[in-house]
Parts: C-alpha cells; structure tokens; sequence
C-alpha cells in the first residue's frame, strides 16, 4: 500500500515528531491510557499530542483508517532485508478499533522491531486515535530482546 504524502503533510509530521521529542525530555503526564494492558510491555506515548493529530486528521479530511494507520505508524517504504511489516485488527465494538502494527527486521543498530497500538474510535466521517502505545524489541546486546517500553540503547 503506498500513501503520497504532499509536503504539507510531511512538515506537519515532522513538527508532530519534533514536538513528541521536545516534549518527552521535559515534561511527564499523568494521563492514563485507555488501552487496557494485561502487561507492562507498552511504553504509552504521552507526549504525542492527540487534540493536533485529530484536528490534522479532520482538517486534512482523512477519513480512511488505513490513512491513519499510515500516518501514525508508516510501512518503511525502502526497507531492506528481513523487514516485515503486519497489522493486526481488533473490533472493540461497531465504532471502535484497536490496531497493532508489528514491524520487525528494522534497520537500526538498537532496535529489532517495534510494535505500535493505535485506539481508535468513529466519531462520524472520521477516526479518532484516542490512545497509542509503543513495545520495543531491542537488538542484541542493546537491551532487552523481548518486548518492552523501556527503551534500547
């Protein structure tokens, strides 16, 4: 599936990052996730402000969820290798969705895969990502080679 991305939408994701980075290195929230977790696996991205995706998301008139999917959790478009890229979908109820993008055999020298959980919820013509976790699987000797939140080194 390949999604063009104009780059009015490549800006506001890299200022969406930016952000993300800026802001986890200076502030905590007391937010709680409202994916429920049977483990502490997941690391939640707290400082992915949700009120500007969903409003880029409205304003941007994206209303597939594979669109979404795309813009939060991108397939690497020239991965190399043993990469592998997998959704998963859950139907919480008729308007709300979990979705679990697996990607694994990255090209990094710290991170193996990377697993992110996407709550999402229809509220009309549009989704709306109520929540997003992140799970980890660390190369070798890079921290932990199973899943995890805690980061690899």
């Amino acid at each position: 599936m390949v999604f063009l991305m104009s780059f009015k939408h490549i800006s506001f994701l890299v200022l969406l990052l930016a952000g993300f980075f800026l802001i986890s290195c200076s502030q905590e929230s007391s937010q709680e996730s409202v994916i429920p977790s049977d483990d502490t696996s997941w690391y939640e991205q707290e400082e992915l402000d949700l009120d500007v995706l969903n409003n880029h998301i409205r304003e941007s008139k994206i209303k597939d969820l594979s669109q979404v999917i795309d813009l939060l959790a991108p397939e690497e478009e020239f991965a190399e290798g043993n990469y592998k890229y997998s959704i998963h979908r859950q139907d919480v109820s008729d308007s709300e969705v979990i979705i679990t993008v697996t990607e694994t055999g990255l090209a990094d020298d710290s991170i193996a895969g990377q697993k992110t959980k996407i709550k999402l919820k229809k509220e009309g013509d549009y989704w709306v990502v109520q929540d997003v976790l992140t799970s980890f699987q660390c190369q070798a000797n890079r921290g932990h080679t199973t899943w995890g939140k805690e980061f690899c080194q």
